[in-house]
């Protein structure tokens, strides 16, 4: 998952470690990192039709709620956007 660039934002007591990654073509997504390996948020939630993807994960709770900004359809780019809460299906 991790490409071109990654960046940690926050990391909790079981070491999740959440943040955003560009994987090299042109995109910046949201993710989690457990034990190392790094996880596509997108992949571990499933998404409301309103969203188009997760762009990057800023917060981690100690009960694995994770605070996420999510690209909204509808908009030009990467806007408009909203934070969501998210408990993901983890690995």
């Amino acid at each position: 998952m991790t490409g071109n660039y990654a960046e940690a934002f926050d990391v909790n007591n079981d070491r999740w470690v959440v943040g955003t990654s560009a994987p090299g073509d042109g995109t910046v997504r949201a993710v989690l990192w457990i034990e190392g390996v790094a996880y596509r948020l997108d992949d571990l939630v499933t998404l409301p039709g309103n969203v188009t993807h997760l762009s990057s994960a800023v917060a981690v709770d100690e009960d694995g709620r994770i605070a996420a900004e999510a690209v909204l359809t509808g908009g030009i780019g990467d806007l408009p956007r909203t934070i969501a809460v998210l408990t993901p299906y983890c690995p």
